[in-house]
């Protein structure tokens, strides 16, 4: 299986998480699910992510 690294970027500090996933069509989804997850994290607190990024 592959592996896929995905780094979530907040403020200048980097979040890295690594998958195996069964083939590259599954990589997309899965950074949006992440991405997905930061923002609602965020979201609470009150903080801002329009400057959050998720890169796979």
């Amino acid at each position: 299986m592959p592996k896929f690294r995905f780094e979530t970027v907040e403020f200048g500090q980097t979040t890295t998480f690594e998958e195996d996933l069964s083939g590259a069509d599954l990589a997309s989804p899965r950074a949006i699910e992440r991405a997905h997850a930061a923002l609602i994290a965020g979201a609470p607190a009150g903080v801002d992510q329009s400057g959050s990024i998720t890169k796979v």
